[in-house]
Parts: structure tokens; C-alpha cells; sequence
């Protein structure tokens, strides 16, 4: 018993009037992975989110870092710098003693 165009029409007809069947006509018609679809896109955009989420924390970090690298080099130089001139200080003082 074929189904007729006419027959299609009808039915689509009904499923506008009753929106609730549309439901249990997609469990029919549709496989489990097709049904679970939604929810895994839904998941995966989710977990795309969380994933930017933590790669802008992670450059935020890196920008850190690199700050802080930067001003682990300055106090560096500023400390051998400073044991230059007190080093030339204690030459100063041995010399001053000397005499």
C-alpha cells in the first residue's frame, strides 16, 4: 500500500496542528545518533567555549611570565651592578686603610 503525495500533505497538515506528535514521529523515523545530534553539538560548542576560555587565561598568563622575566632581568642587572660599585667601594676602603 504506497504512500500518495496527497496522503504526505495530510500528514504534515496534522503535525502542524498537533506540534506534540512531531516528537514521537522523529523517534520513528530517526536513528538514536541522529535523535542524539543536538546534544552532542550543543556539548562540543560547550566545550569549544571552555577551550577559548582557558587558551585567553593561558596567553594572559604567558604575558605574565614574560613581565616578569623581564623584571627578573632588570633586578639582575641592577644586582651586579650594585656589587660593581661595591665592589670598587671595598677597593676604595683597602686602599683608604693602606694608607
Amino acid at each position: 500500500m504506497p504512500f500518495t503525495v496527497d496522503e504526505f500533505r495530510e500528514l504534515i497538515q496534522i503535525l502542524e496542528q498537533h506540534p506534540d506528535w512531531r516528537e514521537g514521529l522523529r523517534q520513528l523515523v530517526l536513528t538514536q545518533d541522529l535523535l542524539a545530534l543536538p546534544q552532542i553539538v550543543r556539548d562540543l560548542a560547550e566545550t569549544q567555549r571552555q577551550m577559548g576560555a582557558t587558551q585567553q587565561q593561558m596567553a594572559a598568563t604567558q604575558e605574565r611570565q614574560a613581565v616578569t622575566q623581564e623584571r627578573q632581568a632588570e633586578t639582575l642587572q641592577q644586582m651586579a651592578a650594585t656589587q660593581e660599585r661595591q665592589a670598587v667601594t671595598q677597593e676604595r676602603q683597602a686602599e683608604t686603610l693602606q694608607q
